[in-house]
């Protein structure tokens, strides 16, 4: 039996659904904020994008958490450089407003880990506080093998950002 282009039971790309489930329930902002977080060494440089990165996107306005203090000056004055690069990477994304923020531990992306007795060891829990945004911010997906696959992703995503 052939199956026409139209049909809409064909098999999407998970990124596809999930970003179309999140659209549905009116999560445009997570979208975004993946969309910006993915592609944040573009927008910012690589050297920019090693102190700083997207940590929400609420309301038109992005949340960049930086590593120090001499950085997040710094980043004050490469404000209209990171919005045109959003438009031009992104595509026609709703910055009203850059808001940088000094990073605290749990904001930092992962390094690797070395000790001096041993190999590298990743936490393999996620916190209260992680695992209630988690379960919060996909509460609201109506398909329950669509929102788990979504709570794995999100909390593999956290896990593999310590």
């Amino acid at each position: 039996m052939n199956r026409r282009a139209s049909d809409t039971k064909a098999l999407q790309p998970l990124h596809v659904a999930l970003t179309d489930a999140l659209q549905q329930a009116g999560l445009d902002n997570v979208v975004t904020l993946v969309a910006l977080q993915r592609n944040w060494t573009a927008i910012a440089g690589s050297q920019l994008a090693m102190v700083s990165h997207p940590v929400r996107f609420r309301w038109g306005e992005l949340l960049i958490s930086v590593s120090d203090a001499i950085w997040l000056q710094q980043m004050t004055f490469y404000q209209a450089q990171l919005r045109r690069n959003i438009r031009s990477v992104v595509g026609n994304v709703k910055v009203l407003n850059l808001r940088f923020v000094l990073a605290y531990a749990s904001d930092q992306p992962s390094r690797p880990r070395t000790s001096p007795e041993g190999p590298t060891q990743q936490p393999a829990l996620l916190t209260a506080d992680e695992e209630r945004r988690v379960r919060e911010g996909t509460a609201c997906i109506a398909d329950a093998e669509l929102r788990e696959a979504a709570r794995r992703a999100w909390r593999q995503d956290l896990l593999a950002k310590r």
